[in-house]
């Protein structure tokens, strides 16, 4: 069965306010943590997940993951990797947004609307997002032109190259790429990962 959008963008939504509203992630990079990572650094078990925001499959799979891994806080190291399509390589603006947004500690507020927002991308969509979060928009507009900005998102895009990530969405636990759809199937890896 197929989801449309609106529905996904509704679970995003609720799922996004639950999340922000009892996590216990760090936002910001104060702890030295990327901001594109939330989570221990030292749990036993890390969760990749190579997404882009344009993606109706890699929304579904948000808020599976949204909502799995807040029952796994204190177990799981969770990252988000943005992989752009192989025919358009260049820095994505939509992961730029999210990492501009993570300058002021909301990079996971502006990833999950990036994601109950797909197709609406242009310049204004994206400061309407900024206003919508309470961002100092100005730093926004400024962070997300910035050279320091699109490296990091350079950066991140490389290291999944690199990984041989090729199909969105993918998540690896552990290291090992899992086909994972649902959150029963989510769960089922981090438990076996846990007694490993």
């Amino acid at each position: 069965m197929r989801l449309n959008s609106r529905p996904v963008a509704a679970l995003v939504a609720i799922a996004t306010i639950a999340w922000s509203g009892a996590s216990a992630y760090p936002q910001t990079q104060a702890d030295g943590q990327p901001v594109n990572e939330r989570g221990q650094a030292g749990a036993p078990v890390t969760v990749i997940e190579y997404c882009r925001y344009e993606s109706g499959a890699c929304a579904r799979l948000n808020v599976v993951l949204t909502t799995v891994l807040r029952d796994y806080e204190d177990r799981v190291r969770f990252i988000f990797r943005y992989l752009p399509p192989a025919d358009a390589p260049d820095v994505s603006f939509e992961y730029c947004a999210a990492l501009a947004a993570g300058a002021q500690g909301q990079f996971w507020q502006m990833h999950d609307m990036l994601f109950a927002n797909r197709g609406r991308t242009a310049p204004s969509d994206l400061l309407a997002m900024a206003r919508q979060l309470r961002l100092d928009t100005e730093r926004f507009r400024t962070d997300l032109n910035s050279q320091a900005i699109r490296d990091a998102a350079q950066r991140e895009h490389e290291a999944a190259a690199a990984e041989g990530i090729t199909v969105v969405p993918s998540v690896a636990v552990n290291g090992r790429l899992t086909n994972v759809n649902t959150a029963l199937e989510l769960r089922a890896a981090i438990q076996e990962a846990l007694v490993r």
